[in-house]
């Protein structure tokens, strides 16, 4: 693991109850606010079904034409090069929202997730907030459970539903070297 590098090291999580309206802005005001409609192979794949071009450094992108919503897949083909694909195109901003939050949406299962990272989630939702300095272990394994599980646009930003209740999580990590 590379989290515990001494020092004075922390991880943080904050926690805020969401409804499903919510969860759904954050995909559409990234596609207002970062508009990649004009990229070259985004806009070959949203003419063609696909293109090939520069990686964006991303797996995927939400975008819009203005009338239309896409979820383009990205695949890296070669060391800067990636495949751009239209996995889904929607005409409406509601059918955009449903399939947004089904993928960004991770529904923890607390029968089969690890106890401490439950309990972590459990108290970060409970408090607000879940400070560690150092990290413990219970800290990592739940920054590794919502890194390698659920998946997001947002790098530190991941929507989860837990309990009947959507959250939205945001976690830091800060180096004590």
């Amino acid at each position: 693991m590379l989290w515990n590098t001494g020092g004075t090291s922390k991880i943080q999580l904050e926690s805020q109850p969401m409804t499903r309206s919510e969860v759904c802005s954050w995909p559409l005001r990234a596609v207002e606010n970062v508009d990649r409609s004009d990229v070259e192979p985004v806009e070959e794949a949203i003419e063609t079904g696909n293109a090939t071009g520069d990686y964006a450094d991303e797996e995927a992108l939400f975008v819009s034409n203005g009338a239309d919503y896409f979820y383009i897949d990205i695949t890296l083909t070669g060391d800067d090069e990636a495949e751009y694909s239209v996995e889904h195109a929607f005409d409406t901003r509601k059918q955009f929202c449903e399939f947004t939050v089904g993928q960004l949406v991770h529904s923890v299962d607390p029968v089969s997730v690890d106890i401490e990272v439950l309990e972590t989630l459990r108290t970060a939702i409970r408090d607000g907030t879940f400070e560690s300095a150092p990290p413990s272990d219970a800290a990592e394994a739940t920054v590794d459970y919502l890194r390698d599980t659920v998946r997001t646009l947002f790098e530190d930003e991941f929507f989860v539903e837990l309990d009947d209740q959507y959250y939205h999580i945001h976690y830091h990590w800060e180096s004590g070297e």
